[in-house]
């Protein structure tokens, strides 16, 4: 459980650092989608949930800043446009 609280720290640390550079911490609704179609056919994901991290998988694919702990999606660096 402590872990999954800091993994949650790191991811939302990222994400505030994403958005002060200038990058949208946020992931297009294309590459959510695409990534929630490979966590569903991944044997680490159960019940809404990724085993490997303990992430919600929803949650964890919206984010930009976050990747997949088994090296299947990458994280985006996407500038906001003004």
């Amino acid at each position: 459980m402590i872990l999954v609280f800091l993994r949650f720290i790191g991811a939302y640390w990222r994400a505030k650092v994403a958005k002060w550079q200038g990058y949208d911490p946020i992931a297009p609704t294309i590459a959510q989608n695409r990534r929630l179609e490979i966590c569903n056919m991944c044997d680490f994901f159960q019940d809404g949930e990724c085993l490997k991290c303990g992430c919600s998988v929803v949650a964890k694919t919206m984010m930009a800043t976050e990747k997949c702990p088994v090296g299947r999606w990458k994280r985006l660096w996407i500038r906001k446009r003004n």
